[in-house]
């Protein structure tokens, strides 16, 4: 069963090393930049999304609506947690037709740790679990050896199809699952992300993120406000929940951005419980 959040801050406190079983993945594609909704009850709002930049164009779809707020998140973990268990075998399609098969109920305990508290937030939870197995993801790369490429049409792909996928703490979304910040989840991912690739290149030097790039990864966040200063002031208190879940790294923020320098909490890959 999930621990309360006061426990998992302080587990997540005093423990460096990630075990096993805490040890989950999420789709690198989908940590920059962020193009799912942060409301939680928009999952049959909003059929797709899309936004391009000078790298590439990411476009997600979705037929039923798209996966939202935390339930979205931890629910695109799960499976894409599944699948890399399974990678390189063939009974990933067993694993979807179990997962199914199982009672809503089930699903929400198997997925969030806890029993649901009502039908409403079964019904928001299992059109993420259901719009996240579906959907649809158009990742164009534009930018190869220095030259940019024309632009084609671009063949879409699913969780299961996906290689490589972030390493990551389960305990960190289940920590900001309960404080309900999704912006929260967003920001970990990013940084976990940059903590990760630091940790393998071997670098000790601090990283300075200025707004404009976390405006350009947090995209449906900076959609929502009104200006700079509101997303800024939304950024620097969902930090303060982030910082239980890197507690080795250092987040300093500055006015023209924010001093990061890695610490040992990156997960590792290829730890998968058994």
């Amino acid at each position: 069963m999930m621990k309360s959040a006061s426990e998992l801050i302080r587990e997540l406190s005093f423990c460096e090393d990630v075990p096993k079983k805490y040890i989950a993945y999420y789709p690198m594609v989908l940590i920059d930049p962020v193009l799912l909704p942060l409301g939680q009850n928009q999952t049959v709002s909003i059929t797709s999304a899309e936004k391009e930049n000078a790298r590439r164009t990411l476009k997600l779809e979705f037929e039923s609506g798209i996966p939202s707020g935390t339930f979205g998140r931890i629910s695109i973990c799960y499976w894409q947690t599944q699948f890399k268990k399974l990678e390189n075998t063939t009974g990933i399609e067993k694993v979807i037709e179990e997962e199914l098969g199982k009672s809503q109920r089930q699903v929400f305990l198997d997925v969030i740790g806890k029993e649901q508290s009502g039908s409403c937030q079964l019904t928001n939870f299992y059109s993420s679990f259901r719009s996240a197995l579906k959907m649809k993801i158009f990742n164009d790369e534009r930018f190869t050896a220095a030259e940019m490429n024309t632009k084609e049409v671009t063949k879409s792909y699913s969780l299961k199809d996906i290689k490589n996928p972030m390493p990551i703490d389960f305990r960190a979304f289940q920590l900001l699952y309960q404080l309900q910040s999704p912006l929260g989840i967003d920001l970990y991912l990013f940084l976990n992300m940059k903590t990760y690739s630091m940790n393998q290149q071997g670098s000790k030097r601090s990283k300075f993120i200025l707004w404009s790039t976390l405006e350009a990864v947090l995209f449906t966040e900076r959609c929502r406000c009104k200006n700079l200063y509101e997303f800024k002031q939304r950024v620097i208190k969902a930090l303060g929940n982030v910082v239980h879940c890197l507690p080795t790294c250092s987040i300093e923020v500055r006015d023209k951005g924010i001093a990061f320098r890695s610490g040992r909490t990156a997960v590792q890959p290829l730890q998968l419980a058994s």
